[in-house]
């Protein structure tokens, strides 16, 4: 029984201390002798960066974060019924126990937001050119698919142009710009634009790649390349007396026990024992 009146005088004591949102501090000595004014602080609520407090000689103090000027940490009104009028209070920089009554509450700002916005919700001033589309956001536009944008002569956006697929090529995937189809390359003109595709011509003794527009010599047979060292051909792997081809690459190897000789260019010429 004596709990349960304790309980009941704690809360009668409590209770009027926190129903407003800012409260007043009697003076007192520390245990040094220093004393310490009376003065204001925001009502504790359970966040303690949001405890704020005022004196002539601190200004707006917080005893977690030191001095903050006219900062306030938000969303306190999300646990402080109090927040905006204990807001009020910090940020007139002039609380004291004589104005303890002169804040009142400012109304909660309302603000109702949007729920599954799509395009065709936001009107927008950007003008959009014939086969572009709008953003999502309704910023800026851009070319469809199979037009690529067409730029003024200060690089700014002015429209946009059908992307001219030549003759065995193809319209990206991901970009709007075309490709050549496999087993053809792309040609380009003097100032190094794409102009068309033409088609690989795949030696004797040569397969066409499977990752790129190009070919390479059969396992067995080396690239023979002409005086600017562009592929013509292939040539068949001359393999010496004990020796082997690579599995790996169009070359040969010694076997074991045997060592590869040299001649006088570093050019491997046979194989000798060890």
């Amino acid at each position: 029984m004596k709990k349960i009146l304790m309980a009941l005088l704690l809360v009668v004591f409590i209770m009027p201390a926190t129903s407003d949102a800012y409260v007043s501090v009697n003076g007192y000595f520390r245990a040094d002798g220093t004393y310490v004014a009376p003065y204001v602080r925001s009502n504790p609520n359970g966040l303690k960066y949001d405890n704020y407090g005022w004196t002539p000689s601190q200004g707006l103090y917080n005893p977690t974060y030191g001095t903050r000027g006219a900062a306030w940490d938000t969303p306190t009104w999300i646990t402080d019924p109090y927040y905006y009028e204990g807001k009020s209070l910090y940020e007139s920089n002039h609380a004291s126990v004589g104005s303890i009554n002169t804040y009142s509450a400012p109304t909660l700002p309302s603000y109702t937001y949007p729920s599954g916005a799509t395009k065709s919700h936001t009107k927008s001033s950007v003008s959009v050119p014939k086969n572009a589309s709008l953003n999502y956001s309704g910023t800026d536009w851009y070319c469809d698919t199979g037009y690529k944008t067409k730029y003024d002569d200060n690089y700014k956006k002015v429209g946009c142009t059908k992307i001219k697929v030549p003759t065995n090529a193809h319209l990206s995937t991901f970009s709007n710009d075309w490709y050549c189809d496999t087993g053809y390359r792309t040609t380009y003109n003097n100032s190094y634009q794409k102009s068309g595709c033409e088609e690989i011509e795949v030696p004797s003794h040569a397969h066409l790649s499977t990752f790129s527009n190009d070919w390479y010599c059969d396992s067995g047979y080396e690239t023979k390349y002409n005086d600017n060292y562009e592929k013509v051909g292939c040539t068949k792997i001359k393999i010496p007396k004990n020796a082997h081809l690579s599995t790996f690459s169009n070359d040969w190897y010694c076997d074991s026990g045997y060592e590869t000789k040299y001649d006088s260019n570093y050019k491997k010429v046979g194989c000798v024992k060890e």
